[in-house]
């Protein structure tokens, strides 16, 4: 796992590569776009209730996290309502009208019009959220680490530039950014929906395979809800007018670990970093109360630096644990996405009564913040202390329904096709990789399909990377079921 990786000569070649790769490009720009949605929904959309009814904010953003629970529950135990091309198109109508009803909603000062926007809005985003997460489930753990750190990257950078430019212009992306989300990785998803809409409830599943499925109870979650405390309460912590602080310093941790992972050419550890998080919202916790002499935005950028790790963290262990049993992806990805939301109220909540007391005096925000921190540090110390995310994710083995499928398949056709299907394999790839397993070359697939010797080249190249791969030899392996067992 990737705790115990060893320097890899070939990393570097790697991390050049994904950005070369338009899978991986699509996948890094989507997770950017929708963390940016995310920033303009707090410094843009949330700005237009204050006038109207600031505790807008905080129904719609409940009402966000209760939609990602129902969603994670439908996954579990009705997967077969997930139609994606339903679910997309719906959640493309919801962006625009919910768009419409919030400005509409304070034009006319509706606070009624306002709560029905954004919980439309929220449902489109709730969607996009679970599509991207679940997009990331047939890349391997080395290329899941390399594209969430671009795409933090990419999102810190976008959050600079949009602090710069007319909110006029934040709204009008804001409005754009769930359908282009959508419509970037629908390619990358399609497929995955239609097996998970086939085979047994997970829910059950999970009785007879407890390996492979997490419990909603799971030590991951609970951690990211606490974490995600902290989050809120730095994005509500000194915040003028409803509008968060923007920090320009939260870009230097993802380029940090950027400059770590080119100089050491492996991937990043996930355990190290979670601690390195915490150490530092510790100490941004304990400035807290000294605002008056820190000032607010100094508290802010330190809380932020942890924060921008912990979600790289987060984002990153979502997508692996997807990505070893994709049959369980949805309800990983809604689920864990679900309790941060709610970790985000109750820190944001805890953020403005710091600022109430900040006002009045200073013990108030001692206390708060001493809460928050001994609360943090006390479950990593106790509950924490023999976990690991890298272990964690090793541990999850992938549902061997879809394999045991592939594996009772006597015919090469039938187990090309059930593998196709199970790595989400476009209809062309399906059709190579058919001809390779039957050991065919370049030449034999350029003639046999009536293309060029560029676009096998390209084909085999794509199913090389969905099987995770580097070899025909390994292709036959897989389709001949050595390496699924």
């Amino acid at each position: 796992m990737l705790s115990n990786e060893k320097r890899d000569p070939a990393f570097f070649a790697l991390m050049a590569k994904v950005l070369r790769e338009p899978d991986s490009r699509a996948r890094i720009l989507a997770l950017a776009l929708y963390l940016l949605d995310g920033r303009l929904l707090t410094t843009v959309v949330f700005p237009l209730y204050d006038p109207i009814l600031p505790i807008a904010r905080d129904i719609s953003t409940a009402a966000y996290a209760l939609i990602l629970v129902l969603l994670a529950l439908l996954a579990t135990w009705r997967p077969q309502v997930f139609c994606e091309r339903t679910f997309t198109v719906t959640a493309i109508i919801a962006s625009v009208v919910g768009f419409i009803l919030i400005i509409g909603g304070s034009l006319i000062g509706s606070a009624g019009v306002l709560l029905i926007g954004t919980c439309t809005v929220h449902f489109s985003r709730s969607w996009v959220v679970v599509m991207t997460g679940v997009s990331f489930s047939n890349l391997d753990l080395k290329r899941i680490a390399i594209c969430v750190l671009y795409a933090t990257i990419l999102f810190c950078v976008l959050v600079i530039v949009f602090s710069l430019l007319p909110f006029q212009i934040g709204l009008g992306v804001f409005l754009l950014l769930p359908t282009v989300v959508l419509v970037m990785i629908r390619p990358h998803v399609s497929g995955l929906f239609s097996q998970i809409r086939t085979l047994e409830v997970p829910a059950n599943r999970a009785i007879t395979m407890p390996s492979s499925y997490l419990p909603f109870t799971h030590q991951i979650f609970l951690c990211w809800f606490l974490f995600q405390i902290v989050n809120g309460y730095s994005l509500s912590f000194g915040e003028e007018n409803g509008t968060p602080l923007v920090t320009l310093f939260a870009i230097v941790p993802p380029l940090l670990i950027l400059l770590w992972m080119l100089l050491t050419q492996r991937p990043f550890n996930p355990d190290r970093l979670f601690y390195i998080a915490i150490l530092l919202v510790t100490i941004g916790l304990m400035l807290a109360p000294s605002a008056h002499v820190l000032t607010h935005g100094v508290i802010n950028n330190i809380l932020s630096l942890g924060v921008v790790i912990a979600d790289m963290v987060m984002w990153f262990v979502l997508a692996a644990l997807s990505s070893r049993n994709r049959l369980g992806a949805v309800g990983v990805i809604a689920w864990g996405r679900s309790l941060s939301i709610i970790g985000i109220i109750v820190g944001a909540g805890l953020g403005r009564l710091a600022n109430f007391f900040f006002v009045e005096e200073t013990f108030g925000v001692s206390l708060i913040t001493m809460v928050i921190a001994i609360a943090l540090l006390a479950y990593v110390l106790f509950f924490l202390k023999d976990f690991s995310f890298s272990e964690t994710i090793g541990n999850v083995l992938p549902d061997d329904e879809v394999i045991s499928h592939i594996g009772n398949a006597q015919d090469l056709d039938d187990r090309s096709a059930l593998i196709a299907q199970y790595y989400q394999l476009t209809p062309r790839e399906a059709e190579v990789l058919a001809l390779l397993a039957r050991g065919r070359n370049s030449n034999y697939i350029k003639d046999e399909l009536v293309v060029s010797r560029n676009t096998v080249k390209a084909h085999v190249k794509h199913i090389y990377q969905k099987l995770n791969v580097h070899t025909h030899q390994e292709v036959i392996d897989i389709v001949e079921g050595e390496l699924l067992r």
